[in-house]
């Protein structure tokens, strides 16, 4: 049973990723997803944040390094707005949204031009949650 999937540096892009989300749709036993620096985009986002919706396990993706902009990091929280199943509790303030997922409890987006405004919403989230119990949201 394959749980951890380590494919970064490997070119994947927008198509490589469109192909990843098709599987991470159906998919119940993966829980970690590495696909730094593979030069994914903001479509490559969207197909990956449609993919989250529906995912049930996946806990870490991994998506430092890429090219994900503003549009491609808010097609990400959307999908977090929309993926809640699980057990674990990820709640933060994107953009005025409240956003909670149950299963994601580490994203990397480190590296990606995703814009002031979202990451400044990240690393707020972050300084308000210092003393709880940690969730890892990477900017």
């Amino acid at each position: 049973m394959l749980v951890k999937l380590h494919i970064g540096n490997n070119q994947v892009e927008d198509t490589g990723a469109y192909d990843i989300a098709s599987v991470l749709r159906v998919n119940t036993t993966l829980t970690e997803l590495d696909l730094q620096n593979n030069k994914i985009g903001d479509q490559g986002a969207l197909h990956l944040a449609v993919a989250l919706i529906h995912n049930e396990g996946l806990q870490s993706l991994y998506l430092q390094q890429n090219a994900v902009g503003v549009v491609g990091g808010q097609h990400l929280v959307d999908s977090l707005r929309s993926n809640t199943v699980g057990s674990s509790d990820f709640t933060y303030v994107i953009y005025g949204f409240v956003v909670t997922t149950q299963t994601l409890t580490t994203l990397d987006v480190r590296c990606n031009p995703i814009g002031v405004e979202l990451r400044t919403c990240i690393d707020e989230f972050i300084a308000r949650n210092a003393g709880k119990p940690k969730k890892k949201l990477r900017t």
